[in-house]
């Protein structure tokens, strides 16, 4: 799980319901080296956690669940910011769970499309965008078809690229290329391991990022639209609070995001030269000065 503010709002979600980390709960915690995020090491960490007997286990995204899964079927799994957990196989359906997993999921439908449009919104010259994914996630995959209906209703082309999300070279190798071929203008999906990276690169060459992400517009990014993660960490602790009081986690519905964030990095549009529209404005719910 993430440090900072999305730590401390699933922290603040447990003391709402009386858990305190330390005192009346116990909670181990396994990050993925930044430089080894592969598919064998969550499944190193999902086993290490396992072999503790917790309670209740957490995932972050689509990965953690996934990993976790893979290596219990018996002990409960919140997932936190999933993409598709029915599309990827791990819930029978939203209301009804069906397995061991349940939780929060990231997407709904049309935020990824709607993302797109207001790319488009303000920059109305991007005809050529490219979409960093990376190919760990296995949620990326469905939001695909989503973004080319969208793009071929505001005649933009589309261009994938695939980018392992920890490795500053990798994405830029992918940048550049991207560029180079014509890109004017990039989306991120939602891996925060790409934000500090692709957006130094944007910046550097002086191309409009749109990300999935708060955190990315403070990094740098010129925008970003989808779920407010805070929310959806601080909401996780009601799923861990039921499971701790015997609910299974079958009979715990998933949950999609009601609460979205839209930012927008003012200094970077100047930077960049852009003017934003005022009808794009006025959608934010946050300006960057």
């Amino acid at each position: 799980m993430p440090g900072g503010e999305y730590r401390e709002a699933f922290l603040q979600g447990l003391r709402e319901y009386g858990y305190e980390e330390g005192q009346s709960v116990a909670i181990e915690w396994r990050y993925p080296d930044p430089e080894d995020a592969s598919s064998d090491r969550r499944l190193a960490l999902a086993e290490e956690l396992v072999a503790l007997h917790p309670a209740v286990l957490v995932g972050v995204s689509t990965p953690g669940p996934t990993a976790l899964k893979a290596r219990t079927s018996q002990v409960p799994i919140v997932g936190i910011t999933m993409g598709d957990p029915v599309g990827v196989g791990l819930a029978a359906s939203l209301a009804r769970p069906g397995g061991n997993v349940t939780g929060l999921s990231y997407l709904s439908r049309g935020t990824t499309g709607k993302r797109l449009r207001l790319l488009k919104d303000a920059v109305p010259d991007a005809e050529h965008v490219a979409v960093l994914v990376e190919p760990a996630n296995p949620a990326n995959a469905l939001v695909e078809q989503e973004l080319q209906d969208t793009a071929a209703a505001l005649g933009i082309r589309l261009q994938f690229v695939k980018s392992r999300a920890v490795r500053s070279t990798e994405i830029e190798r992918a940048f550049v290329g991207a560029t180079r071929e014509g890109a004017d203008a990039f989306l991120l999906l939602a891996q925060a391991g790409f934000n500090a990276a692709a957006v130094e690169l944007t910046n550097r060459h002086r191309v409009p990022v749109m990300g999935g992400t708060a955190e990315a517009v403070r990094a740098g990014a010129l925008m970003a639209y989808g779920p407010s993660l805070a929310a959806l960490y601080h909401r996780a602790a009601y799923y861990v609070d039921r499971i701790l009081q015997g609910t299974q986690p079958a009979d715990l519905p998933i949950e999609q995001p009601t609460v979205f964030d839209f930012v927008i990095n003012l200094q970077t549009a100047q930077a960049l030269g852009l003017i934003i529209p005022p009808h794009v404005l006025l959608q934010a719910t946050e300006l960057i000065p």
